[in-house]
């Protein structure tokens, strides 16, 4: 599953997986908007059943501890 950029790149990144054999869906979303990702989540589950990782490769350079970010 790729979360970033247009429709189309993430659907052909996942043509590229499944070229591997591995299994993928391609779906775009702001990760900066939490009701777009809860719905990628939803989607992946859906389509998958069960979703063991999720890795976020979306990133910006604050240092600090993780738990005193905010959404904002």
């Amino acid at each position: 599953m790729s979360g970033a950029g247009k429709s189309s790149e993430t659907a052909a990144a996942a043509d590229i997986a499944r070229d591997f054999g591995h299994q993928a869906i391609g779906y775009a979303c702001d990760v900066t908007v939490p009701e777009q990702v809860d719905a990628m989540v939803a989607a992946a589950q859906a389509q998958l059943g069960r979703v063991d990782i999720l890795i976020n490769s979306a990133g910006i350079n604050i240092r600090g501890p993780i738990t005193e970010l905010s959404l904002e």
